[in-house]
């Protein structure tokens, strides 16, 4: 049987028995694993209600449960409400601290700190174990026998793990490990030695951000860790508890004695076996190896509690020692007992006391921040009292600092950025680096936030638009031409890793610190971070560069703040096979302009302009395919317009002759054409006319979005010649250069993973603004359809996965390289053209859940702005272009394949049925 992840968490839980005990963390470090593996603890907590609160609610967590929420609703249990629960059950059994120093520290069970480092480390160790035991199965074991020691994400506190692997590897004389890089065998002592809990999986401890990744068998072998043909042997439980049983024998008798006085009877400890007693299901520690349970993992311990709050005096107990200058003023003082203070008036009351609150914000999410008090001056005026921390401005520190120090300090400004930019401190760095000071330990604290929240770093307010829902400062505060000072420190910041900050930062203490007025555009604030770390991580599966995706995700914000993305909440189901409607019938919602209303107003020739490009259409496509086999009804149509133009041209208005004159000449360049498949029709665009009168058209969301690439240095025209010209060819130069664009774009993806890749040269026309204006143009179209995809409901879209449905036809069956009913993955282009809904071509079907970042553009959009004209070919191709490199897709050749697929990608084509 093969082993289950979910099921062997959840038994990893269950396995535990809730242990009381008044034990501290050093204290239970040094308690034999045996016992430690079997316990549901927390130090100094001996509360079993409360333990076996902690252990019901892990297990409901792990077991993908519910819980009955107000309102008849219900909701997976998640990080949020087990502190919640556990904090509540904690109060009331009156567990909280009475040292007021302890409140709210990793010392106080009722603290978020505190819950959060144990349902942590229990979901992470139960998720390791499951893992492990997944991994040494035979077969998992062939394919990836070895293990990568890896940074997942960064840690507040780094550790030093080139130091910790190496005194691992010696301890074990490095038996089927290696000192570098990183590498054992995943059935190697080393990891058990490596773990803080000394348990072969991760985490290997708190808060570490290390974890591992597979490393296959042709890399282990070319490695030296196996020989060729040799096959590794798994790790069987029994040997793992044959360890357990180990570690109890031959005890220290002062250990066993220590043990029995803290546990009394809960413990039995003889022969080198130790077990529970008294406990609901006997649960035997450590027991003859032919009996051997199943282990499950160590528990959560805490950290050590930092620094209690300090006792700051009241105003009137300070003495005055110097000013420390500052844009609002800052003065140092001192209490009786040469205790030393920095105090504050701010600009105005309400200033000082919006630094006060970012102060609390800050420490809220584990930046280190002074310990302040807020109190009032003679005159009732707010002022605060902030401890001072003797060390360099950063400025000086980075002065003389060596290239490892400076790094050092630069990881945990990095670390704390999004925080930054959460609260909107234009002024964390300060015009010098003064507003941020390393202390003598090395430590960085932000001790100037007076220019957070609402606030300028003056007193002055910023506006409606500079401190709104919306996070820009993600991305002015890395920009030197927004902010120079903090771009100094920030700009080197690497984009994936700070998605993976915000993604694993528990937000909720800072809207529980946060005041009511402050908590709305806080929680917007933190929805739009996670939105735009979760966007970034996506790109960075697909293989896409940190800068396209940092590109794409500021475009995002900028769509959603311009009022854009706010068009597109729709849901729009189907009127025919690929015409999609809103609820009130208008098809594709508001992301095209209704077809002839605004366009007769602006321009009364519309339909001129469309049947013309209808046959220009019709006989580029056929030349790219090298054949003559045009739609005539469409030729004769645009044929038959000659006459009405001819006298355009010579009766009608200046505007209307100019547009005529144009069109006649498409129209000669058509005639030309015809019968030669090697001629192509020119770029036909349509002749804008004068607006006769008022249009009561709304905008389409294309019209706005076009706009705002004009403020913001893009163009439309960009766009619409490359859909056009896709239209014609998905081989045109257009097409081609945004391959090679998307191409330059992809990291440690080789060439040969695509059916031909252009060459770079043919971006080389677009030198200097065009380059830039082309970029840019590309970068918020893209935004644009993520927020389109993210937001619209239609047949086929799981917004909830972010995957789309798409249908590719290989006319040639050989090009698909499995066979009907298989799936696998095969080389394509750059992008691919495919179908949403029904098959356009005969040839060799497929099917394809396509991540939404690789989704390059959609049918449903207007490519003509305002004139509600199709984007591709034509509707009827529902033509999607979408990313497929390293995708599986499933040949479905013969089959039936819907044509009105569910949101559910579990029940597409894609899946096994």
């Amino acid at each position: 049987m093969q082993p289950q992840p979910l099921a062997d968490a959840l038994a990893k839980i269950s396995a535990k028995t809730p242990v009381g005990s008044i034990l501290k963390s050093r204290d239970w470090a040094e308690v034999p694993l045996a016992l430690r593996e079997r316990a549901q603890f927390s130090a100094t907590i001996t509360s079993a209600k409360l333990l076996q609160a902690i252990q019901d609610r892990l297990q409901a967590q792990i077991a993908l449960q519910r819980e009955r929420l107000t309102g008849d609703k219900d909701a997976l249990f998640d990080r949020s409400s087990f502190i919640d629960a556990i904090r509540d059950l904690a109060a009331a059994e009156g567990l909280a601290p009475t040292d007021p120093a302890k409140q709210g520290t990793i010392q106080d069970i009722t603290s978020i700190p505190r819950l959060g480092l144990i349902f942590d480390i229990q979901t992470q160790q139960a998720t390791g174990y499951a893992r492990w035991k997944l991994d040494q199965s035979p077969g998992a074991l062939i394919a990836f026998p070895a293990w990568r020691l890896v940074r997942e994400r960064a840690a507040k506190v780094p550790r030093d793990w080139s130091a910790r692997w190496a005194e691992a590897g010696e301890a074990i004389a490095w038996q089927d490990a290696l000192p570098a890089p990183w590498v054992a065998l995943k059935t190697s002592p080393i990891w058990a030695q490596l773990s803080r809990f000394n348990t072969p999986w991760p985490p290997f401890d708190f808060n570490s951000g290390m974890g591992v990744e597979d490393v296959d068998y042709d890399e282990a072998v070319s490695l030296g860790l196996l020989k060729a043909g040799e096959l590794p042997k798994p790790t069987a439980e029994r040997d793992f508890n044959d360890q357990l049983h180990a570690s109890v024998t031959n005890l220290d008798p002062d250990l066993i004695t220590h043990l029995k006085q803290v546990f009394g009877r809960q413990i039995k400890i003889q022969d080198g076996a130790a077990w529970w007693t008294g406990d609901r299901a006997g649960k035997k520690l450590a027991i003859p190896p032919e009996q051997a349970p199943a282990p499950a993992g160590p528990p959560a311990a805490e950290e050590p509690p930092g620094p209690a709050e300090p006792n700051i005096p009241d105003l009137d107990q300070l003495s005055f020692v110097r000013s420390l200058g500052g844009s609002t003023g800052a003065t140092l003082m001192r209490d009786a007992k040469g205790r030393q203070f920095v105090v504050k008036r701010g600009n105005s009351p309400d200033h000082v006391r919006e630094e006060f609150t970012a102060d609390a914000l800050y420490r809220a999410a584990g930046i280190r921040v002074p310990m302040a008090r807020l109190v009032q001056d003679g005159a009732g005026n707010p002022v605060k009292i902030a401890e001072y921390i003797a060390g360099q401005s950063l400025h000086d520190y980075l002065a003389g600092a060596s290239p490892e120090a400076r790094q050092r300090v630069l990881a945990q400004l990095h670390q704390g950025f999004h925080i930054d930019a959460l609260l909107g401190n234009w002024d964390v760095a300060g015009a010098s680096l003064d507003n941020i000071l390393v202390d003598r330990s090395g430590n960085v604290w932000r001790i100037d936030n007076g220019g957070s929240l609402r606030f300028r770093a003056q007193g002055a307010r910023k506006s409606a638009s500079e401190w709104d829902e919306y996070p820009a400062e993600l991305w002015s505060l890395r920009n030197p031409a927004t902010n120079p000072q903090t771009a100094q420190l920030f700009a080197s910041l690497d984009f994936y890793q700070l998605a993976a900050t915000i993604r694993d930062t528990n937000f909720q203490a800072i809207l529980d610190t946060a005041p009511p007025d402050l908590q709305p555009a806080l929680s917007s604030r933190i929805q739009h971070l996670r939105d735009v770390a979760n966007k970034a991580l996506e790109y960075k599966e697909a293989s896409f560069i940190p800068r396209h995706a940092d590109r794409i995700t500021e475009e995002m914000i900028g769509l959603r703040k311009a009022g854009i993305s706010g068009l597109l909440h729709a849901s729009l189901h189907k009127t025919d096979p690929v015409i999609l409607a809103d609820a009130q019938g208008r098809a594709f919602d508001n992301l095209r302009t209704a077809r002839y209303s605004r366009a007769r107003i602006e321009n009364p020739h519309e339909q001129t302009f469309l049947t013309i490009k209808a046959a220009v259409t019709s006989v580029n496509f056929h030349h790219g395919q090298g054949d003559t086999q045009y739609n005539q009804s469409k030729i004769q149509a645009a044929l038959a317009q000659k006459n009405h133009l001819a006298q355009l041209a010579t009766s009608g208005s200046p505007a209307e002759q100019a547009m005529a004159k144009a069109y006649l000449k498409t129209i000669a360049e058509l005639e030309a054409a015809l019968g030669k498949p090697t001629v192509k029709i020119g770029h036909f665009a349509q002749i804008p006319m004068p607006q006769s009168q008022a249009s009561t058209q709304p905008d389409s969301a294309m019209v706005r979005l076009a706009a705002h690439m004009r403020e913001r240095g893009g163009d439309y025209e960009v766009i619409k010649k490359w859909a056009y010209h896709q239209a014609q060819s998905s081989n045109s130069n257009e097409s081609k250069q945004l391959k090679r664009w998307l191409f330059e774009r992809l990291q440690n993806v080789p060439p040969s993973s695509f059916h031909g890749v252009p060459p770079a040269d043919i971006l080389s026309s677009l030198s200097g603004q065009q380059r830039q204006v082309y970029d840019r143009s590309f970068e918020m179209f893209h935004a644009f359809v993520q927020e389109m995809l993210g937001r619209m409901d239609f047949p086929g879209n799981d917004r909830q996965a972010k995957l789309l449905r798409v249908l590719r036809t290989e006319e040639d069956p050989r090009a698909v390289p499995f066979r009907p009913g298989e799936s696998g993955i095969y080389p394509r282009g750059i992008y691919a053209s495919g179908s949403l809904f029904t098959q356009v071509f005969s040839g060799a079907k497929t099917v394809t859940a396509v991540p939404h970042c690789r989704i390059v553009g959609v049918y449903f959009l207007e490519q003509s702005p305002g004139m509600g004209d199709t984007f591709f070919y034509g509707d009827r191709e529902n033509e999607v272009a979408y990313m497929a490199h390293g995708l599986k897709t499933r040949n479905v050749t013969g089959q039936s394949v819907s044509t009105d697929p569910p949101a559910d990608h579990t029940k597409w084509e894609t899946e096994q049925k």
